[in-house]
């Protein structure tokens, strides 16, 4: 009976969900199944929707596309009207003001058609605007790559391709194809057995005693000496100077600007060479007056309006502006780079601090260029035979040329001079030590007197010459860098030693001492090396031994002239050999101490895996050092171990880095184009590079490679670097373009009646661009349509295949039910006679027992 409910129960949830599978114990194989199917069934919708969403994507492109036409039309509806010789000046400037309004609404509506708050056309829209995920995987064939149109004003109605710097291949483009390359980098440090040690010594030659006794002195040259203290710059040119007014660069003349708050507002601009604040240009429609107004707000007289533009010259103590940024770009005209220069700042420093001075523009006598520098810093400059001096009086003054705009009009150079009145002198490796001498001719005895004010006892006079002397408890003398030095005829680094000091360098760290004078035993010179370095000097047959240990040690004598008492080697360093320094993959160099004594091939590849894991290998005898992949590398440093492998410092092996590069230069700014191994038709190579730099690379009619910033009315260089991929590309190192790409319909305006024939052309040459996109748009939704119905295909296919596994047969389920609830009745039944025959047994039993 219990097993006809269970049946029974089941076979009626099945009929009341509909479902065959309500639980996992119903079929485990069916319920994964359709588990699986189900994912894939929401992941199909949503790839859908996705669809769904670039197609209105895309159509919001398509509408900005047709508006924009419209707008062109009615652009070259009045280019007609204007390229009319005919037409009177009143009506010319009306005509070219409707058009300055149209060509900004214009760039209005590239910058605010958005879908999902991402541009679609102009030259913010981001790349992967129409790029859709149509698949339920990660493979290519699950995406869908749309192109977001560039129809920006600098981009349409371009006819001459040839416009602005460019740089064009040699020969036509051919497929290229570029090769997987061997990856594995092997350094091989040589077949063993190898002997390494630990412990270095140094042993004298001599033996003791030895008498301590000696003076340092250096002579200057005779006197009488002529100190000076007056310091002077004179130019290389004569008066009269002519200063240039600025360069200017200029916006696109307009009726007006129309200025949104968070999209076209702010403009970035570096002034003499550091990036200002972003200056924000209000909101609303702006007048070009009015925008040069906002701008002088924050930079007085920087900007003037001219001609309906905005026009930015430098001016002032500004020298150079350029402009860096800024959402305002292209709704005033201007654009990224685009710098204005004055030649009118000669900046200097004295002791006095730093003079900034600003010339008027037009021709300047000798005399007026004085002046004004002399208002800037009083009694800075004169004139001497027509040319301008720049000078400075006083103990150790100097003057230092900075970099100045009007430099080379006066004919300065940058740099710095001294007054020739400083000695400096160095006793015993300490601190050094300096005199300022008075100004004049001066006797030795007076220049001795002025350095012992300084330095008591430390000048003497012998023969009319000025000597500076240390006795044995101060073994060293130096001459440092003073400016009098030319005076006194000695050169910096001028040095003298006498016999009394030491100095040893262990490791990284030097350490010197004075000896005292007299008599010394092996035994004291011993105690004294010990005093630097506890434990490193000892006496061997009665000779100085000097010794240290460990991984790397080093040990070293200085320069110093006792070390040819004790038949020490002079500066000489001796090091241990356990020490390797490797680095791998470009990574840091890593120290690996070995193990001293004789060591096998085992030994050494364990001790360069425990710094370096799975680098080591060992092949007959040999240890390897190996490395896979693209661009890996095994560099050898600087270590004492090298000698017993056989290894060099700066030793590399490295595999090549997988594909080719292009390498060029933009305006200063490298620029890197990888192509990854691969076959690349023409236009492919074109997509590659313009990946990188969208636009930068176009492919000619007859097949060449042309590579040119799309930057309107600015002045840019191009320059080829030493790429991998120059001599496929038809490209050679250092091809160099420079030029102002005027070419597009940004620049445009019916001024007069040539602008108006342009601006014709131009019009008629965008109408063709925008026709194209809007054809390429239409191909991309046909692309997106196809997409979306085979989706809801492929969804109703997964749908019927979910039902057949998880539905429920309805007839077998009710035959099923019907025989769960007979099986209940008939089970009842039998119960019931069962418990009437039970209840007979127990009236029998009771009746016996009566």
């Amino acid at each position: 009976m219990e097993r006809a409910q269970r049946a029974r129960a089941r076979a009626g949830e099945r009929l009341g969900s509909g479902r065959r599978l309500n639980h996992g114990a119903d079929d485990p194989v069916g319920m994964a199944m359709a588990r699986s199917l189900e994912a894939i069934q929401r992941s199909l919708g949503q790839a859908h929707r996705n669809a769904l969403d670039g197609l209105s994507a895309a159509q919001v492109a398509e509408e900005g596309v047709d508006e924009l036409s419209e707008l062109v039309m009615e652009m070259r509806e009045l280019a007609v009207q204007a390229a009319d010789e005919g037409l009177g000046d009143s009506a010319r400037a009306l005509v070219a003001a409707e058009y300055a309004e149209l060509l900004g609404e214009y760039g209005r509506l590239t910058q605010t058609t958005q879908f999902n708050t991402k541009p679609l056309l102009g030259l913010q829209a981001s790349p992967d605007a129409l790029a859709l995920q149509i698949g339920v995987d990660g493979d290519v064939s699950s995406r869908l790559s749309g192109r977001a149109p560039d129809v920006s004003l600098r981009s349409v109605g371009r006819v001459n391709p040839e416009s602005g710097a460019a740089i064009v291949s040699s020969r036509p483009l051919e497929a290229l194809s570029v090769p997987e390359v061997p990856a594995e980098a092997r350094l091989s440090l040589g077949a063993g057995p190898w002997t390494v040690t630990d412990h270095v010594t140094m042993t004298g030659l001599s033996r003791g005693p030895f008498i301590v006794e000696g003076e340092a002195s250096i002579d200057l040259a005779p006197g009488p000496y002529a100190i000076s203290d007056t310091v002077t710059l004179t130019s290389s040119r004569s008066g009269p100077f002519t200063i240039p007014p600025p360069t200017a660069f200029s916006g696109r003349p307009s009726g007006g600007f129309d200025i949104v708050p968070g999209e076209n507002d702010t403009l970035r601009l570096r002034i003499n060479g550091e990036e200002a604040a972003p200056l924000e240009l209000g909101e609303g429609f702006k007048t070009a007056q009015e925008v040069a107004q906002r701008i002088n707000q924050t930079y007085p007289g920087l900007a003037r309006e001219e001609g309906g533009a905005v026009v930015v010259q430098a001016a002032g103590e500004v020298e150079e502006v350029t402009v860096v940024g800024g959402s305002a770009l292209e709704t005033l005209g201007l654009s990224a780079g685009q710098t204005s220069e004055a030649t009118n700042a000669l900046v200097f420093r004295t002791g006095r601090g730093e003079a900034r001075v600003t010339l008027p523009e037009g021709t300047l006598s000798a005399e007026e260029v004085v002046a004004a520098i002399n208002a800037a810093q009083p009694e800075a400059a004169i004139v001497h035979e027509g040319r301008v001096r720049l000078q400075a009086t006083g103990a150790q003054e100097q003057i230092t040329l900075k970099a100045g705009s009007a430099n080379a009009i006066l004919g300065f150079g940058t740099g710095t001079v001294f007054v020739k009145d400083t000695l400096r002198w160095q006793v015993n490796y300490g601190g050094f030590r300096e005199v300022a001498l008075t100004p004049g001719l001066l006797s030795a005895e007076e220049v001795r007197d002025q350095i012992n004010a300084v330095d008591p006892g430390r000048a003497s006079v012998v023969g009319g010459a000025v000597r500076l002397s240390v006795d044995t408890g101060a073994a060293q003398l130096k001459i440092g860098k003073g400016t009098a030095n030319g005076v006194f005829g000695v050169t910096s680094g001028l040095q003298a030693t006498g016999d009394s000091l030491i100095g040893l360098r262990v490791g990284d760290t030097t350490r010197r001492a004075t000896l005292p004078s007299g008599t010394l035993s092996m035994e004291a010179i011993a105690a004294a090396y010990n005093g630097l370095f506890p434990g490193v000097a000892s006496v061997v047959d009665g000779r100085l031994e000097l010794s240290v240990s460990g991984a790397g040690a080093t040990l070293g004598t200085g320069d110093h002239s006792f070390n040819q008492l004790l038949g020490l080697p002079n500066a000489t360093t001796l090091q241990a050999t356990n020490l390797l320094r490797l680095g791998v993959d470009g990574g840091p160099m890593r120290d690996i101490p070995l193990p001293g004594g004789a060591i096998s091939a085992s030994e050494v590849a364990d001790a360069i895996n425990a710094a370096l894991p799975g680098t080591a290998e060992v092949h007959g005898g040999a240890v390897e050092v190996v490395r896979a992949g693209s661009g890996a590398s095994v560099r050898v440093g600087a270590a004492p171990g090298n000698v017993v492998f056989g290894l060099q410092a700066g030793q590399e092996v490295s595999t090549p880095t997988q594909g080719l590069d292009l390498e060029l230069t933009l305006n200063g700014e490298p620029l890197a184009v990888h192509f990854e191994p691969g076959e690349y038709s023409p236009q492919a190579i074109v997509d590659t590079i313009n990946a990188t730099q969208p636009g930068f690379a176009t492919l000619l009619g007859d097949g060449r490679l042309r590579l040119a910033t799309v930057s309107v009315g600015t002045f840019n260089t191009v320059t080829v670097g030493g790429g991998s991929a120059n001599a496929a590309l038809g490209l050679s190192a250092g091809l160099s373009a420079a030029g102002i790409d005027t070419d597009s319909l940004a620049l445009t305006h019916l001024g007069d009646v040539s602008a108006a024939r342009d601006a014709l052309a131009k019009t008629e040459a965008a109408l063709d661009d925008l026709s194209a996109r809007a054809a390429e748009l239409g191909a991309f939704m046909v692309r997106v349509e196809q997409a979306s119905d085979g989706l809801l295909d492929r969804m109703r296919v997964e749908a019927d295949t979910l039902r057949r596994v998880e539905d429920a047969d309805v007839a077998l389920e009710a035959a099923e039910l019907a025989r769960a609830e007979l099986a209940e009745v008939a089970s009842e039944g039998l119960l019931e006679a069962v418990q009437r025959l039970d209840r007979g047994f127990l009236e029998l039993i009771a009746l016996i027992e009566g």
